[in-house]
Formats: C-alpha cells, sequence, structure tokens
C-alpha cells in the first residue's frame, strides 16, 4: 500500500519540472518529456510483458481521473489480451484440411 505521503498532490504536479517518470500509487505514472509536456501513463504487466497506456495529458485530465480510468481500461485491455491468444492458440491447434 502506498502512504499517502508518497502520493502525487496537484500541487507537486504543477512544481515538477524535470525529465521522468513519477509515481503516484497503483502502476500511475506522470511522465514528463524532455519539452516539458506532462502526460498520464498506466504502467501494467501481462504475461511479463511490460505495457504503458497513454490516459492523457496534464491539465486536460486532472489527478483524479486517471486513477479511476486506470484500473477500468487496464482490466478491459487484459481481457481483450486473454481472449485474442486464447483464440490464436485455439486457431493452431485445429487442424488444417
Amino acid at each position: 500500500m502506498v502512504r499517502a505521503k508518497d502520493r502525487l498532490s496537484d500541487k507537486a504536479v504543477k512544481a515538477k519540472k524535470k525529465r521522468g517518470r513519477y509515481s503516484d500509487s497503483g502502476g500511475l505514472y506522470l511522465h514528463i518529456t524532455k519539452l516539458g509536456y506532462k502526460s498520464w501513463e498506466y504502467r501494467f504487466r501481462i504475461r511479463g510483458k511490460l505495457r504503458t497506456m497513454g490516459l492523457g495529458s496534464y491539465p486536460k485530465v486532472s489527478l483524479k481521473e486517471p486513477a479511476s480510468s486506470a484500473t477500468t481500461r487496464a482490466s478491459s485491455a487484459t481481457t481483450t489480451s486473454i481472449r485474442s491468444s486464447r483464440a490464436a492458440r485455439c486457431a493452431r491447434s485445429q487442424p488444417r484440411r
């Protein structure tokens, strides 16, 4: 569990200028490019591979929005990925005619 003091606040997000990724919690990151653009990313793993999903730019997307949408989007992405990989395995296992 991430402590409240380790989470990003709106004031902290505005003050960040240095390039990099800053963790909020649960895979949610603030990404700052070398030109200073800020965006929200959700990073997660599917079958051991790291995936990054863009959630929108800051301040267009507020601090509270990415946290709620990240879990919803990630669960749907995981479900879709699992379904497509199962379909591919089934297609490979079917004998060709």
